[in-house]
Parts: C-alpha cells; sequence; structure tokens
C-alpha cells in the first residue's frame, strides 16, 4: 500500500488489488480456456457463419453466436434458413419467442471403411473433428479429420458477380468437399449430403 493513503483508503486499495488479481485469474483462466479449444475460427469467430446465400429466398446460416448454435461447429447441429424481420411487429413475435428461422435439414455425411461419421448437421452418428473455419465475403471453410485417418476440406461459395447480372441472377450456390489419407493408407471413402427443407 502507498504510504501517503489512510486506513479509510487502505481497505479500498486492498479490495481494488484483490479485485485486479481476481480479474487477472478470470481472465488467464479464459484464455486458457480458449487455448484448449478443438477449432480455430479466422479471422474471427462470427454470430453467424453462412453456408448457401444468394437471395433472400435461398439463405442458408449455421447459427454460433452466444444465443443460440454450438459455436460455430458444423456437425452438430442443423442449419437454418435465415428469414428477414422487416416489421416491428415480426420483431416483436420474435421477441416473445415466435421464431422465423427455419431448420434446413442440410446433412453430411462420410463413411471411412465402413465407419460412419456426421460432418453437417445432426443426423446422429459420430461427429468428425472440426479442427479450423475460415471465411471470407464469398466462401466458408471448414477443416476436419475423420477418425484419424482422413482430413476433409469442405468448402461452402456462394460467389458474387457483380458484371454478369444472369449469373448473379441464378439462385446457385455450391459445396465442395475434399478428402484427403492422414496416415499415408488407403481408405474406403464415400461422402453423403442431401437437404430436406421444409
Amino acid at each position: 500500500m502507498p504510504p501517503e493513503l489512510g486506513s479509510a483508503t487502505a481497505k479500498s486499495y486492498h479490495g481494488l488489488a484483490k479485485m485486479k488479481l481476481l480479474t487477472g485469474a478470470a481472465l488467464l483462466a479464459s484464455v486458457l480456456d480458449l487455448s484448449s479449444a478443438v477449432s480455430t475460427f479466422t479471422p474471427a469467430r462470427p454470430p453467424a457463419i453462412p453456408l448457401a446465400v444468394r437471395s433472400p429466398y435461398l439463405s442458408t446460416w449455421l447459427d454460433c453466436g452466444s444465443d443460440g448454435g454450438n459455436g460455430g461447429y458444423l456437425a452438430g447441429q442443423w442449419p437454418q434458413f435465415w428469414a428477414y424481420v422487416s416489421t416491428p411487429g415480426e420483431l416483436a413475435r420474435l421477441a416473445d419467442g415466435y421464431d422465423r428461422n427455419q431448420i434446413t435439414a442440410w446433412a453430411g455425411m462420410v463413411r471411412v471403411d465402413g465407419h460412419i461419421y456426421t460432418w453437417m448437421g445432426s443426423p446422429g452418428p459420430d461427429a468428425v473433428t472440426q479442427t479450423a473455419f475460415e471465411y471470407t465475403s464469398t466462401r466458408s471453410m471448414f477443416t476436419m479429420t475423420v477418425g484419424g485417418m482422413v482430413s476433409m476440406n469442405i468448402t461452402f461459395l456462394s460467389p458474387v458477380t457483380p458484371n454478369d447480372m444472369k449469373r448473379q441472377s441464378l439462385p446457385f450456390s455450391y459445396l465442395d468437399v475434399e478428402v484427403a489419407s492422414m496416415d499415408g493408407a488407403g481408405h474406403n471413402v464415400q461422402v453423403y449430403a442431401d437437404i430436406s427443407a421444409g
């Protein structure tokens, strides 16, 4: 304690020092907790991840914010159709628990040497391990490992072509899945994806 402080101020000073120590400990604990996370997010974890976004009618996202979602992991949660709320009445219904977002039910599974894993959605089998997520203005890219045997790179592409109005008006979004052996051995791999929106 600095010598110029009186006894009443000394109690405040010690209380402040304890609070700073506790704040420092909480910060250190949160940093250690983040360092043990399974997946990295580049440039940062967004509140929602765009998967197929071309128009108000083709708008599928993965919710990963603090108010919902599983933290940005593609496996274990259904993607959703993201509805636009345009009036105060619609916003009030949302506040009352009415959810305009609908499950898209976009599922992805991979079979490696006879064992089935889920890489997107929540259909049930064992989930792959997501190791990284990266995004740009038109792409969402996931990196995953499957049972330590193969790696998967999954890219969702919603291209923007402002100079070609015909191409821009097409309601298409692209999904690219790349699979590679991690252990150098040959593996029997089958990839499956489907959408059953409704």
